[in-house]
């Protein structure tokens, strides 16, 4: 979830316990390392790709991970970018839908409050996204649904996302992607149609 860099904390709107917990106090305690630095997975997953993975050669790219719930990392003109906070990239908490569904962090119609795999299930009125892929796969019309929604969404955001920053690559990791069979083609269609 978000980070600040600064003091070393995460905020995940999704578990209430960790917010403002100090997550590099943590790990210096317990590791008995003097120098502990903080990084969201995001920012991990997008500087991975840059460097050794599908974003290779690229110069704009943007990195997410479309999980519990969604972030994103970007490297700009070839530079790692994490931004004034770290949080660089996150737009699992832009808002796409005027007065759309509320979200963890507050806001209506974020990205993640329809595109997570949480929140996903949480709209099919499923316990898990696999419990919702499996039910997509079987041709269950309100599960096909949820996936088209959030996969639109997600997309909307993404073409947000290559407008701002002038993108050439985005790569796409996370829990979700693991049902790459029903959620890659709706995502990959609503991002060309828009």
């Amino acid at each position: 979830g978000p980070i600040d860099n600064a003091k070393g904390t995460i905020n995940p709107v999704n578990i209430a316990a960790w917010v403002d917990f100090s997550l590099v106090d943590f790990v210096k305690e317990v590791s008995g390392l003097s120098s502990v630095r903080i990084i969201g997975d995001a920012s991990a997953l997008a500087y991975a790709e840059f460097v050794l993975g599908a974003g290779r050669g690229a110069t704009n790219l943007m990195g997410i991970v479309v999980s519990t719930g969604i972030g994103g990392g970007v490297v700009l003109n070839g530079a790692f970018h994490v931004g004034r906070t770290g949080n660089a990239g996150m737009i699992g908490h832009s808002v796409v839908v005027q007065g759309g569904n509320e979200c963890a962090c507050g806001q209506r119609g974020c990205v993640e409050a329809y595109a997570s795999g949480t929140n996903m299930a949480r709209n099919a009125q499923k316990d898990r996204f696999e419990d919702v892929a499996e039910a997509a796969r079987k041709g269950d019309a309100s599960a096909i649904a949820v996936i088209d929604k959030g996969a639109r969404v997600l997309a909307t955001a993404l073409v947000n996302a290559v407008a701002t920053m002038d993108l050439d690559t985005i790569v796409v990791g996370g829990g979700v992607i693991n049902a790459a069979d029903v959620y890659w083609q709706p995502l990959q269609s609503h991002f060309e149609k828009q």
